[in-house]
């Protein structure tokens, strides 16, 4: 009989390897959040440090996912402070390690058949549009300042990107299902509900004021997400070998 999904995660806790590569990826997650994150005003944070989390919950589930996603969350606070300790931050890094383990442990990841036309087809249609789309917002989905004609004329490209962004959304979920819906689910409940939640009482800022930005941000951030994370986990599961009979993606 299978172990339940949160059995088996708390037992990879009992190898020494896996603890390890917790280690290495926890360091890993401290020098991304040096190096590969950057503020996008007071509000909005872009970077990948997130991704080492990504990796332990894909390899070692929603448990240990819960775990090292809250201890790391306080280590790089004790390292880097930012703003005053809040533990809803806390909490929201392990909500987020239980999405990612719960969505991707044990999962096999899909396949591109770039022999097949129409999965190569689709495939580039989706990178295509997300590039364009990312292009478009990045340029335009900022405040829009100037005359009334040049306010509409950015106000229309925004809209276009974002547009752009959705459909390459739409066909990277085609491609990538358990991937973008774990990606999906964290940018929604976590990102843009728990953290602004947590913003509004920590500095008591109106919701409305803080929330464009960062449902913007999340948008852009969506399929670059999921592609990056596809890239890594590739890399990853050539290097750590399964102990695990994985299911279809």
């Amino acid at each position: 009989m299978e172990k339940n999904i949160w059995v088996r995660s708390f037992g990879e806790l009992k190898n020494l390897r896996n603890l390890t590569i917790c280690g290495l990826m926890a360091a890993l997650a401290v020098a991304l959040n040096y190096t590969a994150s950057f503020e996008v005003g007071p509000y909005i944070r872009i970077g990948i440090s997130g991704l080492p989390n990504q990796v332990v919950a894909f390899l070692f589930g929603p448990g240990v996912g819960m775990i090292f996603g809250a201890m790391l969350d306080i280590i790089k606070y004790l390292l880097k402070p930012t703003g005053p300790f809040f533990p809803g931050f806390t909490l929201s890094a392990a909500l987020g390690g239980m999405i990612y383990g719960l969505f991707l442990y044990g999962r096999k990841l899909p396949r591109i058949d770039l022999g097949d036309r129409k999965i190569s087809v689709i495939s580039a249609s989706g990178i295509i549009l997300t590039v364009a789309g990312e292009i478009l917002t990045a340029i335009y989905g900022v405040s829009l300042l100037g005359d009334d004609g040049q306010a509409s004329a950015s106000n229309a490209y925004l809209i276009a990107g974002v547009a752009m962004l959705v459909l390459g959304s739409i066909i990277l979920y085609y491609i990538f299902r358990h991937l973008f819906l774990a990606q999906l689910l964290v940018k929604i409940f976590v990102n843009i509900v728990l953290n602004t939640l947590w913003l509004k009482l920590l500095y008591d800022k109106a919701v409305f004021a803080i929330l464009p930005g960062r449902l913007l941000s999340n948008t852009v951030m969506l399929p670059v997400d999921t592609l990056l994370l596809f890239a890594v986990l590739i890399l990853v599961r050539r290097i750590v070998p399964v102990t695990y009979s994985e299911k279809a993606a």
